[in-house]
């Protein structure tokens, strides 16, 4: 079964480019574009990674990020932060709150696609590699 990642954020089309990125890898995906839905959502799915936004409407992303630390079933969850916010207060801030990582936009594709595969250790779908490889090649 595929991983699941929960993307919190707010802009349709960095949502839109993070879904697209992790259904390529096989991923399951599921979005929300505010911070309380997103923990309200992460609550219900128990995903195995989620990745928020700072600025977003109804609650800030650090106080996603602690909410879900808060609930033991989150404790070990990788959460990745994907933010504007370049400032060291942001980053130290967010790791404050719990996050694992910590990227900014704008971001390489593929290290966003590595970051994500290193924080889901070895739950990323087969599907992903398969889609990319050519089955009709010879082994």
């Amino acid at each position: 079964m595929a991983a699941k990642v929960l993307v919190i954020e707010d802009d349709e089309g960095a949502a839109d480019l993070m879904l697209a990125i992790l259904r390529k890898e096989g991923l399951s995906v599921d979005h929300s574009a505010d911070g309380k839905d997103g923990v309200e959502k992460a609550r219900v799915q128990l995903p195995d990674l989620v990745i928020v936004d700072l600025m977003l409407p109804r609650m800030h992303g650090f106080e996603v990020i602690e909410r879900l630390r808060e609930d033991a079933r989150f404790k070990g969850m990788p959460i990745l932060v994907v933010t504007a916010k370049s400032y060291t207060q942001d980053l130290e801030g967010a790791k404050d709150a719990g996050a694992t990582e910590y990227m900014t936009k704008p971001y390489d594709i593929d290290k966003f696609s590595e970051t994500v595969k290193k924080l889901l250790g070895g739950k990323v779908s087969e599907v992903g590699a398969a889609s990319r490889s050519n089955p009709s090649s010879p082994a």
